[in-house]
């Protein structure tokens, strides 16, 4: 972004060529209306074309400084398209005008021109005269010329200054000047560009494209000698200086934009500040390097021992150290044997800072145990942890910092903690809590297929019964359709948390009346047992009944001492065979299974 200044407005120029006091500046900063800046513009071209001046094209060529199209131009268009001339002016604001006053401009024309332009520098005394006349030729008030570029019109591209011309058009950005002269006392009065072209337009031989940018007029003056003092150049991080300038009459510092003559710093790492002292408009400047070394963050740990116990203390964040023992080593090792306070000094180069530790001596080594859980049931562990010291030794004869115990009774467990010379001990104590004696029983140990039965638990507060997930002292239960012997699983928890099993046996039958005959001791006998296909009976003089689980009678024969019974109509399973005598009655009963 280009900065305008106006009128009047004073800034150093000694950083681009000479000291000197700005009057005048114009960059062009688009978009540039000239009626508001101050300017005029005329343009006597015959015939008068479709442009005057106009802001410049940044696909043309790019600006001497700020944006690319930040400059003013003019070109072949100023002319109409028949034969005829081009005068086409642009003239600055009133000026004060007096011998030595340097004005100056860039100007070029197209990187490879192939119409030859042409440009003049005219100057009016006539105060805030515009006056150029109305014809090509014309040049009202503004009969000083102070330079004319390519008056032959040539295509040459030279940028030297031979008696107030320019052989040739530069097509690169080129800064001419010039210093007034001639005049008498102070006047005021303006400058003009006019781009001057015989042959132009269109159609004509002559003209194509020129700009112009960075118009600067100033009057020449001599820098103030600034000088600099400092309390001090070299510092600490953290601390400050004074600076104080001195050799002109206004101040302003790079550090804050601060306009005083002297300013308080406190830099965090190696500055250089750059003061503008002014006088009259004239700027003088001068700096001053100052150093910063890091003051350094001294560290070191307190700690806590025993009497005459070796402790090494370890200071850091500097380059060197000094303690108050004398010692001048980054670790110390110290064996105090009362409590003591130690110093030590850190530096970096001239920097230091102080850092205190203390030695604390214990009467007593801390040491800690604690339980996994301080209540556990009979028959279970629970874990001890010490802590606190280098080694220990248990009630119990062990020597680790974690053991596990099983207590059958109320237990108390002491430790005993050793660090070097430093001893310490602690107890834990583990309650133990009973576990529950549980009972259960059935309501009928033996019961029928699918009769409900009821089994009561008894012994602990409450209880789950295992296969089926009820939380009651009793459940209800109806019985399979199998006959069988069934175990049942039972756990109580007692107040105290702890549990107890058990579990009670049902026994389920058919009740075909084959467990009320058991005690029959005919000798009889049925075989092969387990059968396939045909079962033989013998030492029964009446008949045999064969019964499935289900307690359906499935087949029946006489039998004369002995008898083959083909069973190929029977499924695989278990069934029971009842034998009768000659008289009916009921002599033996036997189970049996078919593969």
């Amino acid at each position: 972004m280009k900065t305008k200044f106006t009128l009047l407005f004073t800034a150093a120029i000694c950083a681009f060529k000479m000291d000197a006091q700005v009057l005048f500046s114009e960059n062009f900063t688009a978009t540039f209306t000239p009626a508001s800046a101050g300017w005029a513009v005329q343009n006597n071209s015959v015939p008068q074309g479709t442009v005057s001046w106009f802001q410049g094209s940044a696909a043309t060529f790019t600006a001497f400084n700020g944006a690319a199209a930040d400059y003013f131009a003019a070109n072949y268009q100023s002319q109409g398209s028949t034969a005829g001339g081009i005068s086409n002016w642009l003239i600055t604001p009133t000026l004060s005008l007096t011998n030595g006053n340097v004005f100056s401009f860039a100007t070029r024309t197209a990187s490879t021109p192939t119409f030859p332009d042409r440009l003049q520098l005219r100057m009016s005394t006539a105060g805030t005269s515009t006056a150029v006349g109305t014809t090509t030729t014309g040049i009202g008030t503004f009969t000083t010329l102070l330079l004319d570029i390519n008056p032959a019109y040539t295509t040459n591209t030279t940028t030297a200054v031979s008696n107030g011309s320019v052989n040739g058009y530069p097509n690169a950005w080129t800064v001419y000047s010039t210093t007034l002269s001639g005049i008498t006392g102070t006047v005021t009065g303006r400058f003009a560009f006019r781009y001057v072209v015989d042959d132009g337009g269109p159609n004509g031989a002559n003209s194509d494209y020129i700009g112009i940018d960075a118009v600067n007029y100033s009057s020449p003056c001599t820098a103030p000698s600034v000088s600099i003092a400092a309390s001090s150049t070299g510092l600490c991080s953290g601390s400050s200086a004074t600076l104080t300038a001195s050799g002109a009459t206004s101040y302003t510092w790079s550090a804050g934009s601060q306009t005083t003559s002297a300013i308080v710093i406190t830099p965090n790492a190696n500055t250089t500040y750059i003061v503008s002292g002014s006088n009259a408009g004239c700027i003088g400047t001068m700096s001053i390097a100052v150093t910063v070394t890091a003051t350094p963050v001294v560290s070191a740990n307190s700690a806590t021992t025993c009497a005459s116990t070796s402790t090494t203390l370890q200071a850091s964040g500097a380059a060197t150290y000094s303690w108050n023992t004398g010692a001048t080593t980054s670790s110390i090792v110290v064996s105090p044997a009362a409590n003591t306070t130690y110093t030590v000094v850190g530096s970096n180069g001239s920097c230091s800072n102080t850092k205190t530790v203390s030695i604390t001596i214990a009467s007593n080594l801390g040491v800690n145990v604690s339980a996994s859980s301080n209540s556990v049931c009979s028959g279970k562990t629970a874990t001890l942890t010490a802590s606190g010291a280098s080694t220990y030794s248990w009630n119990t004869g062990a020597t680790t910092a974690v053991i596990v115990v099983t207590p059958t009774a109320n237990t108390t467990y002491s430790v005993g903690g050793a660090t070097g010379a430093c001893f310490g001990a602690n107890t834990v104590a583990i309650a133990v809590a009973a576990s529950p004696t549980v009972a259960a029983v059935s309501s009928n140990s033996t019961a029928c297929v699918n009769q409900t039965i009821t089994l009561t638990a008894s012994g602990a507060a409450s209880y789950t019964w295992t296969q089926f997930g009820v939380v009651s002292p009793t459940i209800s239960l109806g019985t399979s359709t199998v006959a069988n012997s069934y175990t049942i699983f039972v756990t109580g928890v007692n107040a105290a948390g702890c549990t107890s099993s058990t579990s009670v046996v049902q026994n389920v039958s058919l009740c075909t009346g084959i467990e009320n005959n058991a005690a029959l001791t005919a000798n009889v006998s049925v075989y092969p047992n387990p059968f396939t296909s045909e079962l033989k009976i013998s030492g029964v003089n009446g008949s045999v009944q064969i019964f499935n689980t289900l307690g359906q009678l499935v087949a029946t024969s006489a039998v004369n001492e002995s008898e083959s019974i083909n069973t190929n109509n029977l499924a695989k399973g278990v069934y029971i065979v009842k034998a009768f005598d000659a008289t009916g009655k009921e002599i033996k009963t036997i189970r049996v299974i078919k593969n």
